[in-house]
């Protein structure tokens, strides 16, 4: 590994920090094809809790599913969400992705923008997660809810407001159960 000198620049230091551990991702992925991160924020909550770490494998484009988890550079940021939906725009390869417990889509991402896929998923430091079987049904689980809900969405905009109410509720409900039953198959 070569020495470069620090790049001065006008930025705050968070940001320089930042950018610089990003690219210490990017270079370990390069170098060894997997990284080891820890995730903050709840967005993919209960898949993903708060200060998990997670192992992210390198990924080829055409290896991209419906239902992975993909990490991405979002300006200084990494981002960890899971892909819901491929989109062809012009020929081209779209992937829409969303935080589990997100209401909305991010961005449309080319599959070029993913760094990698997390494979592995570990709550604190120690205890690892599921089989990769589990991990598929959890990701079958997410999508397949994800389009229910979208469908319910489009179809309450169009309802009375005495139907919709009632459905909202439902929808709530079953998303709380939902995720109570997922992290406590998936998340043990």
């Amino acid at each position: 590994m070569e020495f470069a000198p620090p790049i001065v620049s006008d930025a705050p230091v968070e940001e320089r920090l930042a950018r610089a551990l990003n690219a210490l991702v990017r270079q370990g992925l390069e170098e060894r094809g997997q990284v080891c991160l820890r995730l903050h924020g709840d967005s993919m909550w209960p898949t993903i809790p708060a200060g998990s770490v997670v192992d992210v494998q390198e990924i080829s484009a055409a290896d991209i599913r419906l239902g992975d988890v993909v990490v991405w550079q979002q300006g200084a940021d990494l981002i960890a969400h899971r892909v819901v939906q491929k989109v062809r725009s012009d020929g081209t390869l779209l992937l829409r992705t969303r935080g589990d417990n997100c209401t909305n889509c991010d961005h449309l991402l080319s599959p070029q923008e993913v760094l990698g896929r997390v494979t592995t998923i570990r709550q604190g430091q120690a205890t690892p997660r599921g089989a990769t079987g589990q991990q598929r049904l959890e990701a079958v689980v997410w999508v397949s809810w994800w389009h229910v809900r979208s469908f319910l969405s489009s179809l309450g905009r169009h309802l009375p407001l005495r139907i919709r109410r009632p459905l909202v509720r439902a929808r709530e409900r079953a998303e709380d159960l939902l995720s109570r039953g997922v992290a406590r198959v998936c998340l043990r």
